[in-house]
């Protein structure tokens, strides 16, 4: 088998009972480059969370693979 990489995303959960209630808000952006670390994505998401005056929940990475067989 063969994994060829098709692009990365990101999942946040921004947490705040006032705006969204006990079970959060949850947000996917697209277009993360491939080398970005687990620490960046956590930064990144701590950032749009402070901006928006929540608070950063879970961080979800990811992976879209295409899975072929070695002959093709």
């Amino acid at each position: 088998m063969k994994f060829e990489f098709l692009n990365k995303s990101v999942q946040y959960a921004f947490m705040n009972d006032e705006k969204y209630g006990e079970k959060g808000k949850k947000r996917v952006y697209g277009h993360v480059v491939n080398s970005a670390t687990g620490e960046q994505l956590l930064q990144v998401g701590e950032a749009i969370a402070d901006l928006q005056g929540d608070k950063l929940g879970t961080t979800v990475a990811i992976t879209k693979e295409v899975v072929t067989s070695k002959n093709n």
